[in-house]
């Protein structure tokens, strides 16, 4: 990391598209997520710090900044843009799949990596109360965040840059929505009672398939309660998912009479009712 600490990516000055507000701790899994995906996207496994276009087919750390800094852009959707022309140009690689090639189901890992739950709420909870959609909030994120949860999904596509998306978890029924794909990303937004959950799947092409890392963040009551979380799913290849250790409950389920804050697929933990 410490090429990106030098292009100031670890900075008080990251590129725009790096969220100001994570910790170092945040910074460096993303940036190291975008190191597996350029790795991925580029077919070079192992970092030279060496430069030039062969190293030895290795990718040298040199382009590694550069693509991050176009991929980390302010303008989100630019910066993807220019990410793929810079792996056209430089490596002569079209860097995204074609919708129609990612159909069918993918199997992965939901990880939270962040709860945030005001005082007046935990207030509410500490005093049995529950809000009008039947959510307590009386959880421990400690117990929640850092766990691998199973999930699988499947992608029909109805055109070249829309489609839908079903979720599936172990015991629970199939939630589907809509979702768009553009520039090698697929989006959905779900809003449920309160809750809104904004999905996003950055797909490529490996040598077994096809594969993603993502994100699934979502708010409650007004944006005063929110969670974050990686998503990241293979298709094409066996992935041998096992459910954390103590994990009963599927982080994904549909709504149920004592919910947790929940969209169409559920990415709150379920609550005590």
């Amino acid at each position: 990391m410490d090429a990106f600490d030098k292009a100031g990516f670890l900075g008080v000055a990251p590129p725009g598209g790096l969220d100001k507000g994570l910790e170092l701790e945040n910074k460096l899994d993303v940036l190291s997520h975008f190191a597996e995906k350029m790795m991925q996207d580029t077919g070079r496994m192992d970092i030279s710090d060496k430069t030039g276009l062969l190293v030895n087919g290795k990718l040298s750390l040199e382009d590694l900044v550069q693509g991050a800094r176009y991929y980390f852009a302010t303008d989100t959707e630019k910066g993807k843009a220019d990410y793929a022309k810079f792996l056209q140009d430089r490596f002569g690689i079209v860097a995204y799949p074609k919708l129609a090639d990612l159909a069918g189901e993918w199997n992965g890992t939901l990880i939270i990596t962040n709860i945030e739950i005001p005082e007046d709420l935990k207030k509410q909870a500490a005093e049995g109360k529950k809000d009008e959609n039947g959510c307590d909030f009386n959880i421990d994120p400690a117990t929640l965040i850092g766990k691998q949860n199973p999930v699988t999904f499947s992608l029909s596509p109805t055109g070249e840059t829309a489609g839908n998306m079903v979720f599936s978890s172990k015991g629970s029924a199939d939630q589907s929505f809509p979702f768009t794909y553009e520039n090698g990303t697929v989006k959905a937004t779900i809003n449920q009672k309160g809750a809104v959950a904004n999905i996003t799947l950055n797909m490529t092409k490996n040598d077994t398939g096809y594969s993603e890392t993502g994100s699934l963040n979502a708010t409650y009551a007004e944006g005063k309660v929110k969670i974050t979380a990686s998503l990241n799913a293979t298709k094409g290849s066996a992935a041998e998912i096992s459910p954390a250790e103590g994990q009963t409950t599927p982080i994904i389920t549909p709504q149920t009479t004592s919910p947790a804050p929940t969209t169409q697929s559920t990415v709150y933990p379920t609550q005590k009712p």
